[in-house]
């Protein structure tokens, strides 16, 4: 009984990491892109090969600087995803963070490729990746 207990743990496991680390791949007709990627709170890694980089994308968090509701705001706030992004090309490896928000950062072109913010909730967040 122990056995089977143990290895139903380990599938439950090994599906979580499954999930948890999606990959995309531009395809044949269009290496450059676009690949649409979605993360959220719970499936926040996901790895994706464009032209001749690879990349895996983290989501760090969601900001919501919104006003809240009967407040008077000088600024009307957005939501924005903080990403963490790392580039290898021919081994040689780059990383940046930055954030995608609403207002401010629809759209960023960083190592060797532009991000360009698709939607976002308080918990989500779905992006174009292109290459340059």
């Amino acid at each position: 009984m122990r056995s089977l207990a143990l290895a139903l743990a380990l599938i439950t496991l090994q599906l979580a990491v499954s999930c948890a680390t999606a990959t995309a791949v531009a395809s044949a007709d269009s290496p450059k892109g676009p690949v649409e990627i979605a993360l959220d709170t719970k499936n926040d890694t996901t790895r994706v090969s464009i032209g001749k980089s690879k990349y895996k994308i983290q989501l760090r968090g969601i900001n919501d600087s919104r006003c809240p509701a009967n407040a008077k705001c000088i600024w009307q706030g957005e939501l924005a995803a903080e990403l963490d992004v790392d580039r290898d090309i021919a081994g040689s490896k780059e990383s940046k963070r930055f954030t995608l928000g609403e207002v401010t950062t629809p759209s960023i072109t960083i190592l060797g490729a532009s991000f360009e913010l698709v939607s976002i909730t308080e918990s989500s967040v779905k992006f174009r990746v292109t290459a340059e």
